[in-house]
């Protein structure tokens, strides 16, 4: 399975709705986009852009999206933000689909672990409605054409940033470690494992990882437990201390043992249970490093 794709989406020469493609046009030029990114036009594919995504580990969209800001505002969602929900009125998608194309993904299971949604609002929208007017044969309005270099860099920085994150996995079964290895290395980010407490202190100051995933049990059933005082109790160095854990067990499955992270008996971040769930370990990952 592929790492990240960028795709656009939208109407071409139909004013503000075409910024998304104008946005991949700009990103097809860019030699600074890290590999294991792709940029794709999808156009107006809708549904047919599901065998599109199902590629990749992760999908960022950009297109025009009425929000009801002031024209050219660039946001940044992920799906579970936008996702609709019974009751609720979704923020709108596009025209063409999207949102349809996505959910049916998601129900199909072919939805990529991580999607998000980079939208900038139109100026030839209806205020009552939220929705875009086509403008056909115009260009892009003045504010979001003075928007569109600030959405490259902003794209650019997205999936540079991810590239540039380390993440440490501190277990001793390979298996696991390739379990956790795979979802992150397609999503961009760079992968060291240890499968020692000893390994896993030599890493953390070697690798300087900017997040940890750690097991609970390793060459003792404690092991976990004692490696995360080292890094974050009240005597460990001041730059292990920010560096958020991510503690994996299977404990919560395989016993009636319930607990949570807890300032002085586990001081880790956030838990995740075995079997690993690749994109819910990417949603959470992404949450403890502010993606």
């Amino acid at each position: 399975m592929a790492g990240t794709l960028i795709l656009g989406v939208g109407t071409p020469l139909a004013g503000d709705d075409a910024v998304g493609i104008l946005a991949v046009e700009e990103l097809r030029k860019r030699a600074d986009l890290p590999p294991g990114v792709d940029v794709i036009d999808g156009g107006t594919e809708g549904l047919g852009l599901i065998p599109v995504m199902e590629q990749y580990r992760r999908v960022i969209v950009v297109d025009a999206v009425p929000m009801g800001l002031p024209p050219g505002t660039i946001r940044r969602f992920t799906w579970q933000e936008v996702r609709p929900v019974t009751g609720a009125r979704p923020l709108s998608l596009h025209q063409t689909g999207l949102t349809d194309a996505l959910i049916l993904a998601e129900t199909l299971g072919s939805l990529p672990a991580e999607v998000v949604i980079y939208g900038v609002q139109p100026h030839n929208m209806e205020q009552d409605t939220l929705q875009t007017v086509i403008e056909w044969d115009r260009p892009l309005s003045e504010p979001v054409q003075r928007a569109l270099p600030a959405l490259i860099e902003t794209l650019v920085n997205e999936v540079t940033l991810a590239m540039a994150q380390k993440i440490l996995i501190v277990d001793d079964d390979p298996d696991v470690v390739l379990a956790a290895r795979m979802p992150l290395e397609a999503a961009g980010y760079e992968v060291h494992a240890a499968g020692t407490q000893a390994a896993a202190l030599e890493a953390v100051d070697s690798v300087k990882p900017n997040l940890i995933i750690l097991d609970v049990m390793m060459d003792t059933h404690t092991a976990g437990f004692q490696l995360a005082q080292k890094l974050h109790g009240p005597t460990a160095p001041e730059d292990h201390k920010t560096i958020p854990i991510l503690m994996v067990t299977a404990i919560h499955q395989t016993t009636p043992l319930r607990f949570g992270p807890d300032d002085d008996y586990l001081p880790v971040e956030a838990f995740i249970d075995k079997p690993i769930d690749p994109k819910a370990l990417i949603e959470k990952v992404g949450e403890l490093l502010g993606g």
